[in-house]
């Protein structure tokens, strides 16, 4: 018996050591000077690569409206452009809770994972976004901001203390809004606005001043003192309350109420954000901009940036290739017409403003002042217009509001 074990045995290991061991199909080499293959157009779930974007509610790219459509269209034409790319598109920010910048700010310090890579940003969320370390800055990443092709306030726009931290996407100007059949030449001056006693619709009840503030910066003069401290110089202030002293102001309790007091036909002239005036505009209307103290138009403008805000930098390059893709002429041209906002490169507008009105009002126009200057002089503005209604001089209510500052 074991003769016969040990002949089987010996037979298995001779019969083993005939067995090839296998072997994998080997990949041939990639020819030089060629690509490497694309990737699969279908992405496994552990190819895929998700980018977060947060928006206001009314930048819903799901909403029932054509600036809604065009945007959706949009965001799928880079997704199909890049395979294995997911696009998660979150809404925040409502009357009933919490703002976008508050989520934003809640996220960062209980769930910095889920921050959005590119978030829509107001101009004043930018500002507190940036100083709270929020969002990133752009220095570095790209040089689309040094190019040629943007209004001096869009540049503005996405830049908070000098520093890059957004594309601007959309803005919004403030103008005058008038009815030529009125005019026997087109006004250019207050005092062409103003003659024969026509009427223009002003907030009292706004602490923000836009159009005190326009006038203001208009002559030069600052907002700051050597020490950075909030100031008014009262010559100047003196001569923004004369000028709108010698029109016929019809007052009114907020900036929706100047424009209908405007459309009504109540008022013949009214300051309003451009927005107001682009998807319904008033029968034989038009828009100017606002004219300056020293006589060059000087306005004021707001509007929209996308800002990085990812915890992961990995993912900077493709934001930043979506936010690209976001803000090219063809686009903006479409998207802002149907919003009623204005795009803020010039040759995005072009399509849209045949006679030129909406560029010069873009041309004349600089961003607003910091959030807390307007905190700060507002409101002083506001009391001094208020007084100056009331028949008060203007060199007494200049001279009270300088002081009050200090």
């Amino acid at each position: 018996m074991r003769r016969v074990l040990g002949f089987v045995l010996l037979a298995l290991l001779a019969a083993c050591g005939t067995l090839t061991p296998p072997t994998s199909t080997p990949t041939p080499a990639p020819v030089s000077g060629t690509e490497p293959p694309p990737a699969p157009l279908t992405a496994t779930p552990s190819t895929v690569q998700a980018l977060r974007l947060w928006l206001p509610p009314q930048f819903d790219p799901n909403a029932e409206t054509p600036a809604a459509s065009l945007l959706k269209a949009r965001l799928d034409a880079f997704a199909a452009a890049h395979p294995g790319l997911a696009l998660e598109i979150r809404i925040k920010g409502s009357e009933m809770g919490p703002s976008l910048l508050e989520t934003l700010s809640i996220t960062r310090s209980a769930a910095p994972d889920v921050l959005p890579d590119l978030v829509a940003l107001s101009r004043a969320d930018l500002e507190a976004a940036a100083l709270k370390g929020l969002v990133h800055p752009l220095t570095g990443l790209t040089d689309l901001q040094s190019d040629p092709n943007w209004y001096p306030y869009a540049r503005q726009l996405g830049q908070v203390q000098n520093t890059p931290y957004g594309l601007p996407f959309s803005g919004d100007v403030l103008a005058v809004a008038y009815r030529p059949d009125d005019f026997d030449s087109p006004p250019y001056t207050w005092q062409d606005l103003f003659a024969e006693r026509r009427s223009l619709a002003v907030s009292s009840g706004d602490p923000n001043s836009y159009l005190q503030l326009s006038l203001y910066l208009s002559a030069g003069s600052p907002l700051l003192d050597d020490a950075n401290h909030p100031m008014l110089d009262e010559a100047t202030l003196v001569r923004v309350l004369r000028e709108l002293d010698a029109g016929n102001l019809a007052a009114v309790g907020s900036e929706e109420a100047a424009w209908s007091a405007f459309v009504d036909g109540r008022a013949d002239l009214a300051v309003t954000w451009v927005s107001n005036f682009i998807l319904v505009p008033p029968p034989d209307s038009v828009l100017m901009p606002l004219p300056g103290l020293e006589g060059t138009p000087f306005t004021l403008a707001t509007g929209w940036v996308w800002a990085l805000a990812g915890s992961n930098p990995q993912t900077d390059a493709l934001t930043l290739e979506l936010a690209e893709w976001l803000v090219a002429d063809e686009f903006l041209s479409e998207w802002n017409l149907a919003m009623g906002t204005l795009p803020p490169r010039p040759t995005a507008l072009e399509a849209s403003d045949p006679r030129g009105q909406l560029n010069s009002i873009s041309q004349s126009a600089q961003i607003l002042p910091t959030n807390d200057l307007i905190l700060s002089v507002g409101p002083i503005f506001q009391v001094a217009m208020g007084r100056m209604l009331n028949g008060e001089q203007a060199e007494v209510v200049a001279k009270e509001a300088v002081e009050s500052l200090k």
